[in-house]
Parts: structure tokens; sequence; C-alpha cells
């Protein structure tokens, strides 16, 4: 898992390995703005892994939101799609897919990606 920034614009605060392989996350403060922001990247297991793999992961990336200060960002492989999406190809949901719609559920978030981007222009 690879998280990358421009240190014209961001400083580091803080970093941490949350789980080798799979979530990490960095604390920056925008330069200009005075922000400060956790982005977690992720590289979930694949969604047709067992659960003994899958839920791990999910449970731990949901424990750092918790415990996230608010203005927290997630982005990378989460190897799980939108239910909303997985409806309108009539495909069938499996584990990976259910624990994330929990988590934007749960922790309200925005949703971007390949296919689906409905509220990432109010982000931007």
């Amino acid at each position: 898992v690879l998280i990358a920034w421009d240190e014209r614009c961001c400083a580091c605060e803080s970093r941490e390995v949350v789980v080798r392989g799979r979530l990490v996350g960095v604390t920056l403060q925008h330069l200009n703005a005075r922000l400060v922001f956790t982005l977690y990247g992720a590289y979930m297991p694949t969604r047709g892994q067992p659960e003994a793999k899958v839920r791990p992961a999910w449970e731990r990336l949901h424990g750092e939101l918790q415990s996230a200060a608010p203005g927290y960002m997630v982005a990378g492989d989460l190897n799980a799609e939108l239910l909303e999406a997985l409806l309108r190809e009539s495909r069938r949901a499996v584990l990976a897919d259910e624990l994330l719609e929990a988590l934007v559920d749960e922790h309200t978030l925005y949703t971007a990606g390949p296919a689906e981007r409905t509220g990432a222009e109010d982000v931007l």
C-alpha cells in the first residue's frame, strides 16, 4: 500500500502501518489551508476470499475510522462494490460488498470510484 503527497502543499504529521500490506494511515496538514486530515490507503482482500481473510481487514478499517478525528478519507483498492452498482448489473453481493456498504452507511462516507461517482463533486 502506497500513499504519496506533494511536500510543497502538505506536511506529514504522522504515519502508521495499520495492517501490513493492507492498510496504512497518514495524517497530513495542507500548508495553505491549514487543514489537517488523515488519508487511509487500503488494499483489501479480494471479493472471493473466505470470511476469515475478508472480515478482519474490514473490521480493522472500521475500527480506525471509529477512532479517527473528523476529516478523513479512504482510498485504494477496496476490492468490493456498492450494492447499488451490483443491483444495476443484476449481480449478487458477497461479504466484502456488504462490509463496504456498512462502512459507508455508518461513517456517512461519500463514494467515488471507476464505475460510481455519486457525491464526489460535493467533496472536491
